[in-house]
């Protein structure tokens, strides 16, 4: 019974009607309705006279609870007024009022949540609830008689499964709020680092560290009401807890749990993150080697995915920027994008050397063509003074063809005069001889002019055979200068 008297709820007696004045039987003192109660109702009259059945419980109460109250009601009115109070409500006694406000009030200051078992235990309504279902099942079945014990252990039970059923989902509302507010920036969901050396940044475990602090203080807040006899069974259900938020190996590595999902959210974030990350460097490096800058190495090449790596691991976030940095670094499109950068390398410094040479033969095309224009003047300059002295000779020998001709008819004349002098003369033989002597000057004259004809058909095919080497060598500069075109551009010259 004295375990049972712990968990019982206080004992209000309330006196209605009651007319007459509570006063001690020997002393006629006056009496408290609760003293009354106790000392006259529940006290036996005599230890000699047997026990009635109203002493019997009257004790059996005093045993069973802790505190015994009583509280006395007068009659509400007349009997017209008990005969239908609640239509003649006003008609009620004021001192009945009064009573029954002192009553309520008297009742919600000693208000206090139902007992249980153990010491500094309560009962809550899911508990209760258990409890009554126990003791329903136990009625309804022949031959059983309710245990109160099984009952609260029953409902403990299920108050604790209903705990740690809220402190799962506490511990889960929490995180998924902190989370939210710490990576949720512009629209979007940012990753968190799992683990941060500056107490003044946040990491996920930082989260997860303050959450399950809160969660613990609250369950051990909630832990009060079993009482402080069943230490062993809250310590164990703290471990409970702890193994469904968090699993780990003996090395200290997370391997299950709430708090796994909530990491393995946060490594599918930082991956798609990093991968953003990189691809924006990847890209912006692209773009600043198309065209491929003159002079770029490979050692320039490795300079910029030096920096590249450097940039990437300052803007990446989370527990997959580096596995995200080695596979893209040793992915297909990296490897690649390298072969690519090299070989445009190569070709660009093929493309300087190539450059080097069409210059180097511009030039030499360029000294060419002034040497040709420097011969084709000097070869125009020889043909025309060969010209103007042709020209000389063509005047010379037109002049001494005059002066001949001149000279001729001049003899001629003279011939002809003496010729016609001799003949008057009779002089026959003379002028056989002088006929003689024209005919011999006449065969010179046409020598001398056939020589004359021969010098100036000399030079006139040494004139053009000049000209034909002056052609000649014209063609032959042109096809070098076609083959040099050739070379550089693989074309022909317009």
């Amino acid at each position: 019974m004295g375990a049972l008297r712990k968990m019982f709820p206080n004992f209000m007696w309330l006196l209605r009607d009651v007319h007459l004045q509570f006063k001690r039987p020997v002393t006629g003192d006056e009496m408290t309705p609760t003293d009354y109660v106790k000392e006259v109702v529940f006290r036996k009259a005599s230890k000699e006279k047997k026990e009635t059945d109203q002493e019997k419980i009257g004790r059996i109460i005093l045993m069973a609870f802790e505190q015994v109250e009583a509280f006395a009601l007068p009659s509400p009115g007349d009997e017209d007024v008990l005969a239908d109070i609640a239509k003649k409500a006003d008609n009620i006694k004021p001192k009945f009022n009064e009573k029954m406000d002192e009553f309520i009030e008297g009742i919600l200051s000693v208000l206090e949540c139902k007992r249980g078992m153990t010491e500094g235990s309560q009962i809550t309504g899911d508990q209760l609830a258990a409890m009554l279902q126990h003791y329903v099942k136990a009625v309804n079945a022949p031959g059983t008689i309710p245990v109160i014990k099984s009952a609260w252990d029953a409902s403990v039970e299920l108050r604790r499964k209903n705990i740690l059923e809220d402190m799962v989902k506490k511990y889960k509302n929490e995180m998924t709020e902190a989370i939210n507010k710490a990576c949720f920036k512009e629209s979007e969901m940012f990753p968190l680092e799992e683990r941060d050396d500056d107490p003044k940044k946040t990491s996920l475990m930082r989260i997860h560290d303050a959450v399950l602090k809160n969660v613990d203080d609250e369950l051990k807040k909630q832990l009060e009401s079993f009482g402080s006899d069943r230490q062993d069974s809250n310590d164990k259900l703290f471990f409970v807890l702890n193994e469904i938020i968090v699993q780990r190996q003996t090395n200290g590595d997370i391997t299950g749990g709430e708090l796994q999902n909530y990491l393995k959210e946060n490594s599918e974030r930082s991956r798609l993150y990093c991968e953003k990350v990189f691809k924006r460097l990847l890209d912006e490096l692209r773009k600043r080697l198309d065209p491929m800058p003159a002079g770029y190495t490979e050692k320039n090449l490795k300079a910029d995915v030096d920096k590249l790596e450097e940039t990437y691991l300052q803007q990446a976030i989370g527990p997959m920027k580096l596995d995200v940095l080695r596979e893209k670094l040793e992915s297909s499109d990296m490897t690649g994008f390298f072969e690519m950068c090299k070989e445009m390398s190569r070709l660009k410094m093929e493309e300087v050397e190539a450059k080097r040479q069409r210059d180097i033969l511009e030039l030499k095309e360029k000294e060419n063509q002034r040497k040709l224009q420097e011969a084709q003047e000097e070869h125009a300059r020889e043909m025309k003074e060969q010209a103007n002295a042709m020209e000389k000779v063509k005047e010379r020998y037109q002049e001494n063809i005059e002066k001949v001709q001149r000279s001729q008819e001049g003899d001629m004349s003279n011939f002809v005069k003496k010729m016609e002098d001799l003949k008057k003369a009779g002089q026959e033989e003379k002028l056989e001889m002088m006929q003689d002597f024209n005919r011999k000057l006449e065969e010179q004259r046409e020598m001398s002019r056939r020589e004359m004809e021969h010098q100036k058909e000399v030079w006139e095919l040494k004139f053009q055979h000049q000209q034909e080497l002056a052609a000649q060598a014209e063609r032959q500069q042109k096809m070098r200068s076609r083959g040099v075109w050739a070379r550089l551009w693989n074309t022909e010259p317009q």
